[in-house]
């Protein structure tokens, strides 16, 4: 009984993964079709240089804590 439950366990696993893994590749290949027709039509922006602090994410939310922040800290008086 335990065997049999275990392998069919093991069937739904491996079913879901590659149902990940079909959608993933799936959402890969739409995304590079919505890259090649944005450069068609003319949608692609020129790379602008940004400063330091904005590139990494967590400078967006809590710059004072990453200690990456070209802002200064805000104190209380």
């Amino acid at each position: 009984m335990i065997g049999a439950s275990h392998r069919s366990f093991r069937i739904i696993l491996t079913a879901v993964a590659s149902n990940v893994r079909e959608a993933m590749e799936n959402y890969r290949r739409a995304g590079k079709k919505r890259s090649r027709l944005a450069e068609k039509l003319g949608f692609v922006e020129e790379q602008r240089s940004t400063s330091q602090c904005y590139r990494n994410f967590s400078d967006y939310i809590a710059p004072q804590l990453s200690g990456r922040s070209c802002a200064s800290p805000i104190t209380a008086n």
